[in-house]
């Protein structure tokens, strides 16, 4: 070998020899090398036969070939010297020449040079790092730069190295003059810190600020690793991401001006400052010198005066302080928050002293908000926010004023009591401006009831005078506002103190005391206004019949503007002159129970001759006569318009039924009963005269549960009015059955009469928490009763209301149902040969009064419930849900809907779920970021939680099968994170519904298998001590066996390296020990051979119980 190491350095030196000489010496020497001992005295000459090779620049497949015979080289003289010095000794020679080939034209070459590099880097790594990160990455050559960087990727994700100390070469490298430089530079980050922890995204903040990156790349860069620029606030009118949503879309009506206003009335955007919606996400700090540095940051913008240069700098400082009392810095690093805070509060306060309105709120709010999350840890600052705060309540813009005003409320509520905030009241009541005096009463009164439990502090340290002083100074005030809100305080002060609230009374004027007694405040406040009104009523005995005349006077034009019938536009029966009132229709319609419809809901009729008192009849000279309509000329045909509910239903348009003669109405079908609240409208002529002898129609004796879908709209349950319609020739013959097609106002009413109905009471499948949504389903299935004879929920039933009057008694409380002629649109066609009048007919078979009012906008929703629910089950399947799907899915899971086709699709969901939980970040196909799984993963969570919740009857034979889900989730969550609480909060759950023998068995199924990760072990432990928990409270007997299993799990865990699955093991061997009772040797052979160590803790904690 020394002979072929020789032939080899002597050809290499000669620059005429050729190429393949060159090439098969170095092939034979490598040979050698893979097959034979190195001999010592030929290893030098070796390693610099192999130098010269790497770096001759004629021929590539020369420096491949050398690179090749190294690594062979490496190997063996590793096989040879364990220890590895040899090659420490002989290889550092070999670096300056890979240094140069990692900057090759060719690409096989430059990964031959970064391969080598990587075998000689554990016995070099100080000088292969110095390489890399000074001479490549730092260096001139682009394609070494490129090669350095891909470099490091490579061996942190095959050999675990670490890169910390690369990575600022790497950021400076964002802004190199060379693109491919910079998109490589950018790519190496976001795979290097894709799986980095909080702790090392924080530093790569620091350095990506450090080197002046320009913001486009590193948004990009911390988007793609899952943390957000916290050096550059963004506002809403940035750029969001847009989702395809998909299936997750829910759809949503198309006008709904109730709850559009109540959206926007509640809505983020009608708070101050709207001019301008901020991100208000938590901020969350991972170390304390990083939360030093942010407000370390802040203090150059709060400094000097405001400018056009600072005022944004220190509005962003502002909203990131509110961001940060939101994350975990007030709680995790209280001392550094505190500290910061009051290195910034006087930039603060010229933030809230501001004229710009904006930025005055921002720092309103998150004076008020520290007052909230800081509590009396703020009192040390509390006089220098009440002297600023108290004085821009006396500002003359409203906005300052009011923000003002709620900031001092804000800190009187929350922070400690000390005397000088009864002295600033006090000085704010000797105002001499107003605002400041108006809002005296309500701070004053905030102190009374919070010193109310304190008196004697309250009393020893002077507030008490004070506050006296300033109730005595408020109600001598003389501004009528200030006066008004003082009343209030004094009662107040008087239930705490009513010894000075009495001498304060008696020091007061007449008049002052009499408007005191009666404020709306003073308990007693009904009985000295009775006191009051029946001593002045001798004084004034003239006076009183003419304000007794006042009052009927104005009664009267009260009830004459009730009862007054407006013009009803776009109808076509407004012009129709009522019939003549009927003496016995007068007289029933007064016996009748009064209408329960609201008046703001009723639609008067023109025709209607009976009036809302049932006492009297407007005369027709009392109504002004239409100057339009009272001259000869026509008046011009209006374009087609929406009529309302009581237009001429003759002028409704056919859409679907085909036109019925009047004359082809059977005369034995019931006429319609409406609930007592409308006169039926007779069809033939004996209807007729029964009508005019009788004069009105019973009404039946319970009121509808459930709409029919007939041809006309279905009036509801409250609607109690009578109208009598205008007298009809009997002779003359309908050409057509005006309401035996479906009119398309009754739609539109449907509609309206629906979002007036939700706008009074909850919707019924309105998102709720899981909570709201378990109680609500446990009230409904306690009040549901079984129907009789159910009915298929998609049967609409269109029928002609022109039939006879066969009475037709309503089963419980029914409405009943108008006739024959049954058109069953969706689901089921009769028989050509049935009788259309035959009882077996759906309509005829009543409905249970329970079952829930459904409309045709109901039973859709219930279809794209179903068909949203079946996308869902399948886009969880294959794992293409995003976070919007799965908060869709949740309120699909918290609804009453019939949505689960008998548990069926329940199961799917269920078993869609869990598999997600477990195989998401198993999934090869996925690559996205570990935050983005993890919200997918918490989304997923909260469906489950919720179908464990809500339906919990369906959920029994799932619980077991949830709790190893939940174990499996356990290991890859943080301890400290959200998503932990929750999981404990869900097992919580399922251990108080569970049976626990299912649990427990489960749960040991689990702990047994294989080497679970310490985290999922913890957790389990923790779950079989409340399971057993569970069992004890249920006097359950777990059976010798499962004791014994119990005691052996817990005695392997014992001597676990993590210290929380050691601390959950002893809590459970602890708990195990009592229900082993006399037999308490069985327990202790479980624990042969442990330390004796640990059985002492054991021992100590039983002792302890």
């Amino acid at each position: 070998m020394e002979a072929q190491a020789a032939n080899l350095l002597s050809v290499l030196k000669r620059p005429a020899a050729p190429s393949e000489a060159k090439l098969d010496a170095l092939n034979q020497l490598k040979s050698s090398v893979k097959h034979s001992r190195c001999p010592e005295a030929a290893i030098p000459s070796i390693v610099e036969g192999l130098k010269l090779a790497i770096s001759q620049q004629t021929s590539s497949s020369l420096a491949l070939s050398a690179c090749s015979a190294l690594a062979h080289l490496v190997k063996r003289l590793k096989i040879q010297d364990a220890s590895g010095q040899t090659i420490e000794q002989v290889a550092a020679r070999l670096l300056p020449a890979l240094q140069e080939r990692l900057g090759d034209l060719k690409e096989p070459v430059r990964n031959a040079a970064s391969q080598a590099l990587t075998e000689l880097y554990p016995y070099l790594a100080q000088d292969v790092e110095h390489v890399v990160r000074e001479e490549a990455i730092g260096g001139s050559n682009v394609r070494a730069k490129e090669a350095g960087m891909q470099w490091v990727v490579r061996m942190h994700r095959d050999e675990s190295m670490p890169f910390k100390s690369y990575v600022s070469a790497m950021v400076a490298r964002l802004e190199d003059s060379d693109g491919s430089v910079r998109e490589a530079a950018k790519t190496a980050l976001i795979e290097l810190f894709s799986d980095a922890p909080e702790r090392a995204k924080a530093d790569l903040k620091r350095q990506l600020k450090a080197h002046g990156v320009r913001h486009s790349i590193e948004t990009q860069i911390l988007s793609h690793i899952g943390a957000t620029s916290t050096s550059r606030p963004q506002t809403a009118h940035a750029h969001e991401t847009e989702m395809d949503l998909g299936a997750s879309t829910r759809s949503l009506p198309a006008l709904d001006p109730v709850a559009h206003l109540a959206e926007s009335i509640n809505s983020e955007a009608a708070q101050p400052p709207s001019q301008e919606t901020v991100p208000m996400d938590p901020l969350y700090v991972h170390s304390q010198r990083e939360l030093e540095e942010i407000f370390r940051d802040m203090l150059p913008h709060f400094e000097g005066k405001e400018d056009e240069h600072n005022w944004t700098l220190r509005d962003r400082s502002t909203l990131k302080l509110r961001r940060l009392l939101k994350g975990n810095a007030p709680n995790e690093y209280h001392h550094a928050f505190m500290a910061g805070l009051k290195s910034v509060l006087d930039g603060v306060l010229k933030v809230a002293n501001t004229l710009r309105t904006t930025m005055s709120t921002n720092g309103s709010q998150l004076v008020q908000e520290l007052a909230r999350t800081l509590g009396p840890a703020l009192d040390a600052h509390v006089e220098i926010l009440l002297q600023n705060f108290i004085k821009m309540s006396a500002q003359t813009k409203p906005i300052a004023a009011q923000n003002g005003r709620t900031t001092s409320e804000a800190i009187f509520q929350n922070c400690s009591h000390n005397v000088r905030m009864m002295q600033h009241i006090w000085a704010a009541a000797q105002e001499k401006n107003a605002s400041a005096r108006q809002c005296v009463p309500d701070w004053l009164k905030i102190v009374l009831r919070r010193q109310a439990g304190y008196k004697s502090h309250f009393e020893s340290s002077g507030g008490l005078d004070l506050a006296e002083k300033t109730i005595r100074k408020g109600l001598d005030d003389a501004k009528p506002t200030v006066k008004e809100g003082m009343r209030g305080v004094y009662w107040t002060f008087a239930q705490t103190w009513p010894e000075r609230a009495e001498k304060i009374m008696a020091s007061l004027d007449e008049k002052s005391r009499t408007a005191l007694q009666k404020d709306s405040n003073n308990p007693h406040a009904l009985l000295h206004a009775s006191q009051s009104s029946a001593a002045a009523a001798p004084t004034r005995s003239g006076g009183n019949s003419r304000m007794a005349l006042r009052e009927m006077l104005a009664e009267q034009r009260k009830a004459k503007a009730a009862g007054k019938v407006p013009d009803r536009p776009n109808s076509a029966m407004a012009t129709i002159s009522p019939a003549k009132p009927r003496t016995q229709t007068t007289t029933d319609s007064a016996n009748r129970a009064q209408s329960r419809l609201r008046k703001e809901n009723r639609v008067v009729s023109a025709a209607s001759t009976v009036s809302e008192t049932h006492t009297k009849v407007e005369s027709p000279a009392s109504r002004k006569p239409s100057s339009l309509m009272s001259g000869p000329v026509r008046r011009p045909r209006r374009p087609e318009l929406a009529r309302p509910q009581t237009a001429d239903p003759y002028a409704a348009r056919r859409m679907l039924r085909p036109e019925t003669p009047a004359s082809a109405s059977p005369t034995n079908s019931p006429p319609k009963g409406a609930s007592g609240s409308k006169t039926s409208i007779p069809s033939s002529s004996a209807a007729r005269s029964r009508a005019k002898t009788a004069g009105t129609v019973a009404s039946p004796n319970g009121s509808p549960s459930k709409r029919i879908d007939s041809g006309i709209p279905a009036v509801s349950e409250d609607d109690g009015f009578t109208m009598v319609m205008p007298h009809l020739q009997s002779s003359q013959q309908r050409a057509r059955s005006p309401l035996a097609f479906r009119s398309p106002l009754k739609a539109m009413f449907e509609e309206a009469r629906g979002k007036l109905e939700r706008s009074v009471s909850p919707p019924r499948e309105r998102l709720m928490g899981i909570d709201e949504a378990v109680e609500a389903a446990q009230q409904q299935s306690s009040s549901r009763k079984p129907a009789p004879s159910p009915q298929p929920d998609q049967i609409q039933i269109y029928e002609d209301p022109f039939t006879g009057d066969a009475s037709d008694t309503a089963v419980d409380g029914e409405r009943k149902v108008l006739g024959e002629l049954q058109v069953n649109e969706n689901v089921r066609v009769q028989s050509p040969t049935q009788s259309q009048g035959s009882s077996a007919s759906p309509a005829g078979s009543p409905t249970h009064a329970a079952q829930p009012t459904q409309m045709p906008q109901d039973r859709a929703e219930v279809l794209r419930s179903r068909r949203l629910l079946a996308s869902g089950i399948e886009r969880i399947r294959t794992k293409t849900l995003d976070a919007h799907g799965f908060r869709r899915v949740q309120d699909l899971a918290k609804s009453n809907l019939d949505i689960w086709d008998g548990g069926k699709k329940y199961d799917e969901l269920m078993a869609a779920l869990l598999e997600f939980l477990q195989t998401l970040d198993e999934d090869p196909r996925l690559s996205q970021p570990q935050h983005k799984a993890l919200g997918l993963k918490a989304q997923a969570l909260g469906a489950v939680r919720a179908l464990l919740l809500v339906h919990r009857k369906e959920a029994a034979t799932w619980y077991a099968k949830a709790l190893i889900t939940l174990f499996a989730y356990r290991h890859s969550v943080e301890t400290n994170s959200h998503i932990a609480a929750d999981l404990d909060r869900t097992a919580e759950d399922i251990v108080k519904q569970a049976e626990p023998e299912a649990c427990i068995d489960a749960t040991m199924a689990f702990v047994s298998s294989g080497s679970p990760h310490a985290r999922s072990v913890a957790m389990a432990l923790a779950t079989l001590r409340r399971l057993l928990e569970s069992a004890k409270a249920r006097s359950m007997d777990l059976g010798a066996e499962r004791k014994v299993r119990l005691t052996a799990a817990a005695a392997k865990y014992l001597d676990n390296a993590d210290a929380d699955v050691r601390k959950a093991d002893i809590e459970l061997a602890s708990d195990l020990f009592e229900l082993f009772g006399s037999s308490k040797t069985e327990f202790w052979q479980e624990f042969k051979g442990t330390e004796e160590g640990r059985l002492g803790l054991l021992t100590y904690y039983i002792a302890r119980k």
